[in-house]
């Protein structure tokens, strides 16, 4: 597994595709402080990842066919709350099933009734 500092060489790096690579862990990639879109459907991720939301350009997060059950209420919070324009859930099994299928304007509604 790759550390911080290895990959702190991509940091100009703007779009990233990791799908279908069994991967429960998104921590690295705040190495890559340009990026705007991450495609990581497909993969095993449990936990919403909200290191992610560090990234004040991503603008794309597709964590579509994971193992996510629950959302952050903090996620409105995050740094990219504000320039995220596309999240898509699809495919994991949220306790509050239609919430994937709502997109981002949905979950932002959902989450600020929680708060």
């Amino acid at each position: 597994r790759p550390s911080h500092g290895e990959l702190s060489g991509l940091s100009s790096l703007t779009e990233l595709n990791l799908a279908d690579n069994h991967l429960d862990d998104l921590s690295a990639m705040t190495a890559f402080t340009a990026l705007e879109s991450i495609d990581v459907r497909g993969n095993e991720i449990a936990f919403f990842p909200l290191e992610v939301l560090n990234l004040r350009s991503l603008r794309t997060l597709d964590l579509s066919q994971n193992s996510m059950t629950e959302l952050p209420t903090d996620l409105l919070s995050a740094p990219a709350a504000d320039s995220l324009r596309t999240l898509v859930l699809t495919g994991n099994p949220l306790l509050v099933p239609k919430l994937a299928d709502e997109g981002l304007h949905g979950v932002k509604s959902y989450l600020q009734q929680l708060q």
